[in-house]
């Protein structure tokens, strides 16, 4: 069921357009408890009316359907929609996942059948520092696409310095199967090039407060976005910004009873991001665009 303003107290009257947050990893140890953080005074204020958290790997994945089976199947009051991916996240690959794909494709289309599911993912190809060797990463990454080609899965995608095997793979995705599935670049942050590619590809682009950090150079990749391909996400708790805590902070229960010098530091904290700071993204967007945030909220939802 989703939620609508008479989840919220009198006190927090409801001054946001619905909004969908494509990215909240909500069972990530530093975000505030789930499904606790759903009912935070600023959550609520924030109108969110769906969110998809992705796992980052096949655990993580099958933790949260159970932890979605046991919230839905508790009845009671009003809840965004929520949904989850089931993939493996660049990050979590290993030459040992890599060398047992046949038993590795068989648990993701298992989770697969979960209703909770909506993507394959979060998966793709990272070769930041500290990331796992192209060579465990490719053939896991190229197992996914496969997997949501055969069965018309959206992809949670996730690329950083890595764009050209990016490309590559889902390109050779396309000329097997003839077509791609609905795929998503979330939290994008390359290059005008990079972004016409993915374009070209089909491909709905998520961004984060991250366009903050380049407002100018985010405003010329988001006025090339077609609006029926633009998304928006928090990626919480990670891609904080400056004042992307206040709201929090400034409604939360337990921080009112704090020393005022408290609660200034723990609003100039950048993390962990929260749920509530999508509406500055939403404004962000919309700014630079030069479009009414209520619009923007519309074709983003």
């Amino acid at each position: 069921t989703l939620s609508s303003p008479s989840t919220l107290p009198p006190s927090l009257p409801n001054l946001n357009p619905p909004l969908v947050d494509i990215d909240c990893n909500f069972l990530h140890r530093d975000m505030p408890a789930f499904p606790d953080v759903l009912k935070h005074p600023s959550t609520l204020q924030s109108n969110i009316v769906g969110y998809v958290s992705p796992g980052s790997d096949l655990d993580e994945s099958s933790t949260m359907i159970r932890r979605l089976d046991e919230l839905l199947g508790s009845g009671g009051e009003a809840l965004p929609a929520i949904t989850t991916t089931a993939g493996i996240h660049p990050y979590s690959t290993s030459g040992e996942l890599a060398s047992s794909l046949p038993q590795t494709k068989d648990r993701l289309l298992s989770l697969l059948e979960s209703p909770h599911v909506s993507c394959v993912g979060e998966c793709g190809l990272d070769y930041s520092e500290g990331f796992p060797e192209r060579s465990a990463q490719l053939p896991l990454f190229e197992l996914q696409v496969e997997v949501a080609c055969e069965r018309g899965k959206p992809l949670f995608l996730h690329t950083r310095a890595a764009h050209e095997d990016t490309v590559a793979v889902l390109e050779a995705a396309r000329g097997r199967f003839g077509s791609l599935p609905p795929m998503v670049v979330h939290c994008f942050t390359g290059s005008r090039s990079d972004l016409d590619d993915f374009l070209a590809l089909g491909c709905y682009i998520g961004f984060t407060g991250s366009i903050f950090k380049e407002p100018e150079e985010a405003a010329d990749l988001l006025a090339a976005v077609p609006r029926d391909k633009l998304m928006i996400e928090t990626d919480a708790p990670y891609m904080g910004f400056a004042g992307c805590r206040d709201v929090f902070v400034d409604l939360d229960p337990a921080a009112q009873s704090l020393p005022a010098g408290k609660r200034k530091k723990m609003k100039k904290q950048k993390y962990p991001n929260v749920p509530s700071s999508l509406v500055m993204v939403l404004d962000g967007v919309a700014k630079a665009r030069g479009e009414e945030r209520d619009e923007v909220a519309k074709y983003t939802t």
